[in-house]
């Protein structure tokens, strides 16, 4: 863990560090344009999936079956 990461656990949050795979040089796969390095939209299904998963992992997802 980082010193952000200790604070935002021990004050009782939650952390997730997203992070998309490394795949070489080629980081500007997931960047908007070549001078952009914002995430595309390939980057943004990458951390949905992670942050869905974490989500679940917590139990605080909410199934349609809970309702």
């Amino acid at each position: 863990m980082n010193e952000l990461e200790d604070i935002i656990v021990k004050n009782g949050l939650y952390f997730l560090k997203a992070k998309l795979p490394l795949e070489g040089n080629n980081d500007n796969k997931y960047w908007i344009y070549a001078i952009d390095a914002h995430p595309n939209a390939n980057a943004q299904k990458i951390y949905a999936e992670q942050l869905y998963e974490y989500l679940n992992e917590k139990k605080l997802v909410i199934k349609e079956q809970d309702w």
